[in-house]
């Protein structure tokens, strides 16, 4: 079900691509960032090559920002805003001119865009493919150097007991997080799964550094 629904999304967005001006996913009928097929027909700051792309001149990235930094006033998303201050962070471009003043419309949505765009995500199971790579790793290379079960099985235990802390989501849902703790989430057993989790980080370090 989920290949055929990034079959669809691409198909779409090969109709789409024929026809926009911009570029600008925001205008692409039925897109959801969180789709398994975004991937698939965007770039990352990571995976971008820049000049070195054949289709660079076609960009409509970089035809933005060459229009953008001749212009006095530029009018943009919230995206291409936080967008241009992660790329500016990496010290390597700036998407954007600089500016003496921003206007925002819609900013109750800023903290949720700046989050996406400028903060890190980290999911359960992620901390479980790095306990089964721990052990791995340590079994073939390093075996009896340390307790790549014990190791292992803390960085997994913590991993779940992270995972509890937040309680039973629907999958794809996001949690509000402005304060200490994300809404909804009992503050006390948030932060143990958390100074947990830290502690068999620490310890995994430690095993692998050996």
């Amino acid at each position: 079900a989920e290949d055929s629904a990034v079959a669809r999304m691409l198909a779409r967005v090969e109709v789409w691509s024929q026809a926009t001006a911009t570029g600008d996913l925001a205008e692409l009928p039925g897109w959801d960032e969180r789709s398994a097929a975004t991937p698939l027909f965007t770039s990352t700051r990571d995976n971008c090559l820049g000049s070195a792309c054949p289709r660079f001149r076609a960009c409509h990235v970089y035809q933005a920002r060459r229009e953008a930094m001749a212009a006095d006033v530029v009018v943009i998303n919230h995206h291409l805003f936080f967008a241009d201050h992660a790329i500016r962070g990496t010290g390597v471009a700036e998407l954007l001119p600089s500016t003496r003043v921003v206007v925002f419309d819609e900013a109750h949505q800023l903290s949720d865009t700046g989050v996406q765009l400028l903060g890190s995500q980290m999911a359960s199971s992620q901390w479980l493919d790095l306990a089964r790579d721990v052990l791995a790793s340590g079994l073939q290379w390093a075996r009896g150097l340390a307790d790549w079960q014990g190791v292992a099985a803390a960085l997994e235990h913590a991993a779940r007991d992270w995972r509890m802390a937040v309680g039973a989501r629907t999958p794809g849902s996001r949690l509000r997080w402005a304060g200490e703790v994300p809404d909804g989430v009992d503050a006390e057993g948030w932060s143990r799964a958390l100074q947990d989790l830290s502690a068999a980080c620490r310890q995994a370090l430690a095993a692998l550094d050996t």
